[in-house]
């Protein structure tokens, strides 16, 4: 777990933190971790940025609906 992430209570055990503004940063974090995985991928695999940003948009057009629906299920 990220450092701060974590709190312990004596006796209780240890928790996830509450504090609002770690957990957002934590988010924040995470997402951009995730961009950066994926755009290091796709150039890897050759695709310029104008396909992957074309590529991301006919995907959250079309295929995010179709994930969103197959998770609800």
């Amino acid at each position: 777990m990220r450092q701060g992430m974590a709190a312990a209570k004596r006796g209780e055990g240890t928790f996830v933190t509450d504090d609002r503004q770690a957990l957002v940063r934590l988010h924040e974090d995470m997402r951009q971790s995730l961009l950066e995985d994926f755009l290091t991928e796709m150039r890897r695999l050759g695709y310029s940025s104008e396909e992957i940003l074309t590529s991301l948009q006919a995907f959250i057009q079309t295929g995010a609906q179709t994930t969103t629906d197959t998770q609800s299920e």
